[in-house]
């Protein structure tokens, strides 16, 4: 819907992120990350939608 309306795929961002409750607690840093690049990163590749991250790339997301 986002990107419908004009969402930049390729913004960037510095993020810090701890999910609780899971095997890994600790505090993650991605620094200067496009959508695409943070979620190939993110350490729980199993919370990634890999359908979303296709859709993000197929209209110009790095």
């Amino acid at each position: 819907l986002l990107l419908d309306h004009g969402a930049n795929p390729n913004a960037v961002a510095s993020i810090r992120k701890g999910i609780r409750f899971t095997d890994d607690e600790r505090v993650h840093e991605y620094r200067d990350v496009t959508p695409v690049t943070y979620g190939r990163a993110f350490h729980l590749r199993g919370w990634v939608n890999e359908a979303a991250l296709a859709e993000i790339a197929a209209r110009g997301g790095e």
